[in-house]
């Protein structure tokens, strides 16, 4: 797409924005409902505790321990911003906190860091209560391929399809190209009009959609560094991590690309299935059994990404063929894609060597489990003077073994495979909850690995 065609696409937005505010202001379709006290508690009863307070120090505990009185207010001001289709600035103000990302990256390197919002506590009930009223309105019209951030739905779902359209191209000896595509920055450069517009198309109308346009209008934060807080700044792109409404809202925003493919069958189908493009959140998957048809889904995918305004590193996304062992080449705005024997992918490392289709990964989880068991020692999970074995096992019921199985339930396991984890868990549960070796078999088989599935 040219310089002159993406102008032309956001004009046309704009414009479609413009004549949606207008012509919804002038129906004034009252159509959010009525919040009741009940609603109001049930919602602030939902938030966790233990987060960190407001601009205004106020926390989740100080509306669940305010009273009936407290909840009776906020219920009274929540009705009256649905009828009046305003949010005060003071609500829509968040505190950035830049979260460092790790993973031997420069700490001098702004890109170093998650940007991560702690909005306001009463914002959030009016989030929740808002994004409430459309939730099912947004589930009818999601592609069934988005397993991201869904009631419902997990990611492993996403890594369970791909294992099987990589086996069954194993089983049939036929080829197979996944392209596993990376956003720059998804969230923090979300385009404000092109998302408006998409809530349209998801069925958000009158006071509904000006409430959410006015959610997203002088959007203000404040940058928390060393204890400090910055001037105040308008955002005018992006939705916050950390916002209620955020992952349905990006969910919306790329619910276009996913159908387009699943209408028109473009890509990879398990039978009658169609199974192309497996997504989570931003973290969207392109399948094929034919090396020209990978070719038009990246131009496809580009151009979304061109017009919507938002990029696709062409560094971090990489191409897996299976069963193919010819020179294809492909190309993503423009440039050669790296096509690798193996990359990581939600967690597992997919690798077209291996007679499975993973690489390491039970070896990749004992080490993190084992880092786990590192980690809870100072809460005494270690040898004779730790706690009693049955906190013990309780402990690495709740932190080690979910850490262990994860994504193996989605992935082809070999023998080696079982007995690496067996071996690996005897012996943890040997060494850390004092127990004697000969009734390490009788324990794992009968209480703990029986009680976690």
């Amino acid at each position: 797409m040219t310089r002159f065609e993406e102008k032309i696409f956001k004009n046309h937005v704009e414009q479609d924005v413009q004549n949606l505010h207008k012509y919804f202001l002038e129906e004034n379709q009252h159509n959010i409902e009525h919040v009741s006290t009940d609603v109001v508690e049930k919602t602030i009863l939902s938030f966790k505790n233990g987060k960190s307070p407001d601009e205004l120090n106020i926390s989740a505990e100080h509306l669940k321990y305010g009273g009936s009185s407290l909840i009776s207010i906020l219920a009274f001001i929540i009705n009256f911003l649905f009828k009046h289709v305003h949010i005060p600035a003071l609500i829509k103000s968040g505190i950035v906190c830049p979260v460092f990302k790790s993973g031997g990256k420069p700490k001098d390197d702004p890109n170093s860091y998650r940007k991560i919002t702690i909005t306001s506590s009463v914002g959030k009930v009016v989030e929740k209560i808002h994004l409430s009223r459309n939730e099912n309105k947004i589930l009818e019209r999601q592609s069934s391929l988005q397993k991201g951030f869904t009631k419902g739905e997990s990611p492993c779902i996403a890594a369970l399809i791909i294992t099987e359209l990589i086996m069954e191209a194993k089983k049939r000896k036929s080829s197979l190209y996944i392209a596993l595509m990376d956003a720059r920055k998804a969230f923090d450069i979300l385009w404000h009009l092109g998302l408006l517009r998409e809530m349209h198309k998801t069925g958000l109308e009158g006071n509904n959609w000006l409430f959410f346009e006015n959610w997203y209008t002088e959007l203000t934060s404040k940058v928390k560094w060393k204890g400090e807080l910055s001037h105040q700044i308008i955002e005018q792109q992006g939705v916050r991590q950390g916002g209620i409404w955020s992952p349905s809202a990006y969910k919306i925003f790329v619910n276009s690309l996913l159908t387009t493919f699943e209408e028109n069958q473009i890509g990879a189908t398990i039978g009658s299935i169609y199974c192309g493009i497996p997504t989570v959140a931003d973290d969207v998957t392109l399948i094929t059994t034919d090396p020209y048809e990978l070719q038009t889904m990246l131009d496809i995918q580009s151009s979304f990404a061109n017009k919507n305004r938002y990029e696709i590193s062409e560094q971090k996304s990489v191409v897996l063929t299976f069963n193919d062992s010819s020179e294809c080449n492909w190309h993503l705005n423009g440039k050669l894609m790296a096509t690798p024997t193996s990359s990581t992918h939600l967690g597992i490392e997919r690798d077209n060597t291996s007679n499975t289709g993973t690489k390491l990964v039970v070896k990749k989880r004992i080490i993190t489990a084992r880092r786990t068991v590192y980690a809870l020692m100072g809460a005494g999970l270690h040898g004779l003077n730790g706690v009693n074995p049955k906190a013990a096992i309780h402990l690495i019921q709740t932190y080690v073994l979910p850490r262990l199985l994860y994504g193996l339930d989605v992935i082809t396991l070999t023998t080696e495979d079982m007995k690496n984890l067996s071996t690996y868990f005897r012996k943890t549960l040997a060494t850390n909850s004092t127990l004697a070796r000969q009734n390490c078999k009788r324990s794992f088989t009968s209480s703990s690995w029986t009680d976690y599935h």
